[in-house]
């Protein structure tokens, strides 16, 4: 039963004129389309009112909330402002029964457009409404594959460090309604899964991003090495462009910039990884369009491709080193001959 103290202060405000409903549902967006990982069920906040209306929330991640003539769905953080993901010009004093509302489609193109299949929904209705869309991203999330690759044309510590084959975990966890890929040989719960274990996640606080990085970042915005904002339902469907983690500074060196990036990659901080980077050294996103998610016997081709391509590089790294270490040591060895020819030390 609802409690009448938290219920008078709505029924005081004048746009209402009874009480709100406790739970909404937003549905009418199919999974893998710009705003879909704001649908289902939000509920009551307490206290409720902002901006003189009730507002509703998701854990701390979405809500939903009206101000300067608009209901708005979006991040937490904007609550109170009128913007967001989705947004309707109905006046109406609660969102439930709003059935016209405009939808932000993000990378698809960046602009604002009307979705007619987009509702808000209360009570019975609402509740059925969001349970069948639930079960059916439950049979999209089931024909997914269960194995991808991230390959890259190019050589770099992050791309090789996290280039591999990545398996859904027996059972299909999920994080943030969405299946997680972990790198080949890892088991989720195992001794084996630590926090610097490789994953493929999405995070709807990031407008339903994808992220490739360590698990103690799982979940949480902005925490990945790889980024790309497309909310599709897989990372193998994604149709955007990957960006690599980075860092930038003004009057960062080449050198400084590397290493930090580096430890960024490592989940470390410069201090951890002896780079000597300025303390004002930040992530900075970096357009990546060789990074690929791939899944079949193409991906699986591509990774073999890749990892033939590594060996190579690596290869020619490592005969690159021994031939300076040896002329080092002839260096140092002539060095040490002409002071012993003059009689001198040898060193």
């Amino acid at each position: 039963m609802r409690c009448w103290r938290a219920v008078l202060p709505l029924l005081a405000s004048p746009a209402l004129a009874q009480p709100p409903p406790s739970r909404v549902f937003m549905v009418g967006i199919p999974a893998g389309e710009p705003g879909s990982h704001l649908m289902g069920e939000f509920t009551l906040r307490s206290p409720p009112l902002v901006n003189g209306r009730p507002s509703f929330s998701r854990g701390d991640a979405e809500a939903i909330w009206f101000a300067e003539g608009a209901w708005c769905v979006g991040r937490v953080e904007r609550l109170g402002q009128r913007t967001g993901v989705m947004v309707s010009t109905d006046p109406r004093p609660t969102p439930d029964g709003i059935s016209r509302w405009a939808v932000h489609l993000g990378p698809k193109g960046g602009a604002m457009q009307l979705s007619p299949a987009v509702r808000c929904l209360a009570g019975e209705e609402g509740a059925a409404a969001a349970a069948a869309e639930a079960r059916e991203l439950e049979a999209q999330l089931a024909r997914l594959p269960r194995t991808v690759y991230i390959v890259a044309s190019k050589m770099s510590r992050i791309r090789r460090e996290f280039a591999g084959a990545y398996h859904v975990p027996r059972g299909g966890a999920l994080v943030n309604r969405r299946l997680v890929y972990l790198r080949e040989g890892s088991v989720l719960g195992g001794k084996r899964v630590s926090n610097n274990t490789r994953m493929i996640w999405q995070e709807r606080r990031a407008g339903g991003a994808w992220f490739v990085g360590t698990a103690r970042y799982a979940g949480r915005p902005m925490g990945g090495v790889l980024v790309v904002h497309d909310p599709a339902i897989g990372p193998d469907k994604v149709e955007g462009e990957w960006k690599i983690v980075g860092v930038a500074a003004p009057g960062a060196t080449p050198k400084s910039t590397a290493a930090a990036a580096a430890a960024a990659a490592a989940g470390q901080s410069t201090q951890a990884s002896g780079a000597r980077a300025s303390p004002k050294l930040v992530a900075a996103w970096q357009p990546a369009p060789d990074v690929r998610v791939m899944s079949g016997k193409a991906g699986k081709t591509a990774l073999d491709r890749f990892k033939v391509e590594e060996s190579i590089f690596v290869s020619r790294g490592a005969q690159h080193s021994y031939a300076s270490n040896g002329r080092r040591a002839e260096g140092w060895g002539r060095r040490t001959a002409m002071k012993r020819s003059q009689g001198g030390p040898s060193r």
